[in-house]
């Protein structure tokens, strides 16, 4: 490898980037196909009509140009489907997987957002369905020696996981340090990690706003915890697999320096996305917010949220448990 280095020179900055922009575009494609193929061989194509070809692309130029967080590409979006529109591309009737296909591979070359989606409205038998295949929350709560509180976030915490969630804290009230694992929690929301990020500030403290678009910025601030606030000092274990509003509660309590992050670097999802209905059948999901945070006036997105002790995530809790075993 020596005799190489005189010929190829590597930034390693760079070189991460490329790979978490890779393993972005991985992932991104290996949960889309696990979720949408069972579902296209259960349920029967849909044929559309013209008529309704032509309303979902107008109503996606719509939501864009009412919606979308980044009004540039939002503009861009618009002339392109416009033009399409023009040249007759959309001038016969679809199949829904074809039409979510050329769509989707349209708007996501002009964005870079692979949060665009075009999806099927669901029926209330269809939703609980979807439901059904959620994992279900789990707060694993435990005191371990020598009096140091560990909780064990895993599933996806989507329906009354609030008074869970209040439980596990309020019984880590009396210990000496806090361990937080998160690497295994799936969905989640920015109110309830707003719960946990409450513990640990002032009541009604300034985090962040939320950026949408062209509208004024939603502040977010925490909530009034008024029988408890804690001070113990804290350590969060991450994989790089973290995503999302566990991303917001990592590197909101990193950076108002409440909490230590032990483990990988996070995969670095901060766009908020909205389901938007565009015509009797199809919604389509868009980017409409991002988090920043007062602190940085910065998000984790893309960047992800960086582990002040790196680890991998198999070593992180047995590393973290090291720290705060040592803490006077």
């Amino acid at each position: 490898m020596k005799c190489l280095d005189k010929y190829f020179h590597f930034n390693p900055n760079e070189v991460k980037s490329v790979l978490r922009t890779l393993y972005i575009i991985i992932l991104a494609l290996f949960l889309s196909s696990i979720h949408h193929q069972p579902a296209r061989a259960n349920t029967p194509e849909l044929h559309l009509e013209h008529s309704e070809v032509l309303e979902i692309v107008q109503g996606i130029s719509l939501a864009f140009d009412t919606h979308y967080i980044e009004p540039d590409k939002a503009k861009n979006v618009k002339q392109t489907l416009q033009s399409m529109l023009v040249t007759g591309d959309f001038d016969q009737a679809f199949e829904f997987y074809r039409l979510k296909t050329l769509l989707e591979s349209t708007v996501i070359k002009i964005t870079s957002d692979s949060n665009f989606k075009l999806v099927r409205r669901t029926n209330l038998s269809q939703q609980n369905a979807i439901d059904s295949e959620e994992h279900l929350s789990n707060a694993q709560t435990q005191v371990l020696e020598p009096n140091i509180g560990y909780i064990a976030l895993s599933g996806d915490f989507v329906h009354d996981a609030r008074e869970e969630l209040v439980a596990a804290l309020n019984q880590m009230s009396d210990t000496d340090a806090l361990i937080i694992d998160i690497r295994d929690a799936g969905l989640g929301s920015v109110d309830l990690s707003q719960l946990i990020i409450s513990y640990f500030n002032e009541p009604n403290t300034l985090l962040g706003h939320i950026y949408a678009g062209r509208k004024t910025p939603v502040p977010l601030v925490s909530y009034d915890i008024s029988e408890l606030q804690f001070q113990m000092p804290v350590f969060i274990l991450t994989s790089s697999f973290v995503a999302g509003p566990w991303e917001f509660l990592a590197y909101t309590l990193k950076h108002l320096e409440k909490a230590t992050i032990v483990g990988e670097d996070t995969i670095g999802l901060g766009m908020l996305t909205s389901p938007i209905p565009v015509s009797k059948h199809a919604s389509v999901l868009i980017s409409t917010g991002i988090i920043k945070l007062n602190a940085t006036d910065d998000s984790w997105h893309r960047s992800g949220v960086i582990a002040d002790y790196q680890t991998s995530a198999d070593a992180s809790f047995e590393h973290a448990y090291q720290l705060a075993q040592k803490l006077d």
